[in-house]
């Protein structure tokens, strides 16, 4: 994640549950085409698609999403 930068991506929280082994992220994000191009560049070389969208929305000007990172 601190490799992948995209214009209009911004973190607030990372939670890493080595139990179920998945990483949560919450973020905002300025468009969706940002919030897309973040993923791609995190699944960029992977085997699988470890990362996906858990949800997007937009509240006026704030846009928020989850995602999530599977590694089983």
């Amino acid at each position: 994640m601190e490799a992948v930068a995209v214009d209009g991506i911004r973190l607030n929280a990372i939670d890493a549950n080595a139990v179920r082994g998945t990483v949560d992220v919450q973020l905002e994000f300025d468009d969706y085409k940002s919030l897309i191009a973040y993923l791609e560049r995190l699944n960029d070389g992977e085997p699988t698609q470890r990362w996906s969208l858990v949800t997007a929305e937009a509240s006026g000007q704030r846009k928020q999403a989850a995602i999530r990172s599977n590694w089983r």
